[in-house]
């Protein structure tokens, strides 16, 4: 057990990948249940059991272990804290998935110094695959690692032979936009992905199994643990703009392709933002 009182990111990585194994646990032990499910934007958002069982153990591990952070969680909303810590947590990143039976689906946790309108600061972050039985984790300023070891990427060296990833928003005005975008980029580069987890596509680019990834429409618990995994291996992480409804754009890519694909993105349609 990490103590209460930690606070390295070191520290604080070992408490969230405890919590993360343990909520993966409990989703593997239901995946194949029939669940009940709600919908949530749009229909293809949607909200399981399992979810809200994932999400309730997190945060009592949470209270346990850190009593005056605060919390971001997807499906509890924002609890106060008093340390300057926030915990932002995403107890099932790939629910569509998960409630067919399909993988892959993931636990993502983070902890920032500071979230600024959707400027994170991370700490540490873990995004836990469980059925791969693969923990993609990053404490700030120690680099990233799969499974404790540390992360090293395969790079493509051209966007002509880059495998990009995306997932498709959930409303129908920004899905429409976002295929306009696709219909322009993929003559540009080697082949699509679309795992249905954000999560653990932004992992890949990481761990370059995938070379780039955008997406519409995600939420900072969709990509706060990723983003640091990202960083810390050395992968270009920012927000852009410039779909329909002026919902930011999460982009990422290895650094091998970043410039070509963000010059890519922005040809599409979809302005480079500033670092």
């Amino acid at each position: 057990m990490v103590p209460a009182h930690a606070e390295s990111p070191d520290e604080l990585l070992h408490l969230a990948t405890d919590i993360a194994r343990e909520a993966g646990a409990l989703l593997l032990r239901h995946h194949q249940d029939v669940l009940a499910i709600e919908t949530k934007a749009g229909a293809g958002d949607v909200v399981s059991a399992a979810d809200r069982d994932a999400e309730a153990l997190i945060l009592r591990r949470l209270r346990a272990a850190r009593p005056d952070d605060g919390v971001i969680a997807e499906e509890s909303g924002t609890i106060a804290g008093a340390s300057g810590l926030t915990w932002i947590i995403d107890p099932l990143d790939g629910s569509s998935n998960y409630v067919h039976g399909a993988t892959p689906f993931a636990v993502s946790i983070a902890v920032c110094d500071h979230v600024d309108d959707r400027r994170l600061a991370p700490r540490a972050g873990v995004v836990f695959d469980p059925v791969g039985g693969e923990v993609f984790g990053a404490a700030r300023g120690s680099g990233a690692v799969l499974n404790g070891a540390r992360l090293r990427r395969r790079p493509v060296r051209a966007l002509d032979g880059a495998l990009v990833a995306t997932g498709l928003a959930h409303t129908p005005a920004l899905r429409s936009a976002q295929l306009a975008v696709l219909a322009r980029l993929l003559p540009q580069v080697g082949d699509l992905r679309r795992s249905g987890s954000a999560a653990v596509d932004l992992c890949w680019v990481a761990a370059g199994r995938i070379e780039a990834f955008f997406q519409p429409g995600l939420k900072v618990w969709d990509y706060a643990a990723a983003q640091l995994v990202l960083t810390e291996s050395g992968c270009d992480f920012r927000l852009a703009a410039g779909l329909e409804d002026s919902t930011e754009t999460i982009v990422a890519a290895s650094p091998e392709v970043s410039a070509d694909f963000l010059a890519a993105l922005s040809a599409a349609g979809i302005a480079e933002a500033p670092r």
